[in-house]
Order: C-alpha cells, then structure tokens, then sequence
C-alpha cells in the first residue's frame, strides 16, 4: 500500500506530527525504549510510533541522530533506541554521557 493514496495532509497532517512530536519528547528525555514502550506513552500504534521515530532520522524532521541496540535475548530481536543530544560546540553525546 501506498501511503501517498491513503494519507491526506489535511486531515492526517496534524495528527502524525503530533505523534512525531510526542515521541521526539520522549526521547530527548534520555533512556532507551523500544517501539512497544514509545506506543504505550505515545499512543498511536507500534508501527506508526516506529514510523515516526525513523522520520525524525530524516532532514525535514531534524536530522537527529538516534541509536539503536538489540535488548535481551538476540532470538527475540527486540530493538530499542535513544536519541543523541547535540551538545555545545559540536560534540555529539549521549543523554546519558552529558555532563556539565
């Protein structure tokens, strides 16, 4: 399916930039999390949360930085993710590594 004929800017716009923004808010709160824990702060379903996290890799979304990592057992291929902050002066840091 695709989603340029499913989705109309109108009425969808609003609601998916609200989730983009919901889930970039819980990320720059620092941890990580994965699609599951994104949804259940976030709302939205698991894939548009997953959507919308992989949107804000984008230019037009901001370009952020955002890491990933397997959780647990490989088998179960459970990923979670974390944004990386800018820091002053250019220096890329975790949110967990940032000191000052």
């Amino acid at each position: 399916m695709n989603a340029s004929r499913t989705l109309n800017p109108d009425i969808d716009g609003p609601r998916l930039a609200t989730l983009r923004a919901r889930v970039l808010a819980v990320l720059q709160q620092g941890g990580w999390y994965t699609d599951y824990e994104l949804q259940r702060v976030c709302g939205g379903s698991v894939g548009g949360v997953g959507a919308k996290r992989r949107d804000l890799r984008k230019a037009e979304f901001g370009g952020h930085e955002i890491e990933s990592r397997r959780r647990g057992d490989p088998a179960r291929a459970l990923w979670e993710y974390h944004i990386i902050v800018p820091r002053p002066g250019g220096v890329q840091l975790t949110l967990l590594e940032w000191t000052e």
